[in-house]
């Protein structure tokens, strides 16, 4: 929707955020008796309250994130931060274009900026922009910056399954601070769905291995996958299921099996995906959900919510909705 009312609209979204940075600022500012505590509360209480009630505007206004960058780069701190926060809130995969400029519009607030990052990624299946994942590769170099913040990069690659920050987060098992270690082998494992050690060699060798596979095997086994021989393909799933490196692009390789004439196929197929895994998964199996086929689609469905980790629509549209893929 666009013109005057949508207009309006996000003019009434800035201006609750404002007013919202205004009462935190007056409950900064007010000299609590017991100090910390009872400033704290109604500080994070507020600051709850403000977020949802944006976090609303904006989910209800497709462009609204795109007519707040304006106001964002022009804010003072307290208004971005609101603004941020109230993005993340939204839980709207539209939201990532808003918080990757605000990673490099507001440096000062990456910490609160990654968490919202990796808040959407935890809740959503829609697919994550490359330059979203580059911001955050960009932020995983650095390992000689901000501890926290290569931290909380990690975590958000990690929920965003980042495939294209792996190699950097080999690295960082070799990094010198035990608490990016750590987070950097929990977004290895998110990301490849994996329970390997956080042995930095271990992984090293996972990855050369991987990636000499993708390079030399991984087209060969593509072409299979679109073959209508039945043996042809079966091995080629059987051999996709083994791979965890960039398993959103074998995915979606395997995703072609879906519409095999053998129904034997199909369903391999639909299993391989939730052995693979991923949040990319749900989006090539949500369209089997209406299948003819009650087996298939009693399959996708187990599938689907397994990866998103909770019970969602049987009815394809709704579920669309519901694990953030735009509807068709």
């Amino acid at each position: 929707m666009s013109g005057p009312h949508s207009a309006s609209r996000t003019g009434a979204t800035i201006h609750v955020v404002a007013f919202a940075s205004l009462t935190l600022a007056t409950l900064m500012a007010i000299p609590w008796p017991s100090a910390d505590e009872s400033r704290k509360t109604a500080v994070a209480q507020s600051r709850q309250t403000m977020a949802g009630y944006v976090a609303a505007l904006l989910a209800r206004d497709s462009h609204a994130f795109d007519r707040l960058l304006p106001a964002f780069i022009e804010a003072p701190a307290a208004l971005r931060r609101a603004l941020i926060d109230a993005a993340a809130r939204s839980n709207s995969p539209r939201a990532l274009p808003f918080l990757e400029h605000a990673l490099v519009h507001a440096p000062e607030l990456r910490l609160a900026t990654l968490a919202g990052v990796g808040r959407i990624g935890a809740r959503c299946c829609a697919p994550i922009g490359e330059d979203t994942t580059a911001c955050i590769a960009s932020l995983l170099i650095d390992v000689t910056g901000n501890r926290r913040i290569l931290r909380a990069a990690c975590l958000a690659a990690g929920h965003v399954h980042a495939h294209a920050t792996v190699p950097a987060l080999v690295d960082l098992l070799a990094h010198g601070d035990e608490h990016v270690r750590q987070a950097a082998h929990r977004a290895l494992c998110r990301i490849t769905g994996l329970d390997t050690p956080g042995d930095a060699e271990r992984w090293f060798v996972w990855l050369r291995d991987e990636t000499t596979w993708q390079r030399e095997q991984r087209p060969r086994v593509a072409a299979d996958l679109a073959s209508d021989d039945v043996r042809l393909v079966t091995a080629a799933l059987d051999e996709a299921a083994m791979h965890r490196y960039r398993r959103d692009a074998i995915a979606l390789d395997v995703a072609q099996a879906l519409e095999h004439p053998s129904r034997s196929v199909r369903l391999r197929a639909c299993a391989v995906l939730g052995e693979l895994g991923g949040r990319g998964v749900p989006a090539h199996l949500v369209h089997l959900l209406g299948s003819t086929d009650v087996e298939l689609a009693a399959a996708a469905y187990a599938v689907i919510t397994d990866v998103v980790g909770r019970e969602v629509s049987a009815m394809p549209n709704a579920c669309r909705s519901e694990i953030g893929l735009e509807p068709r």
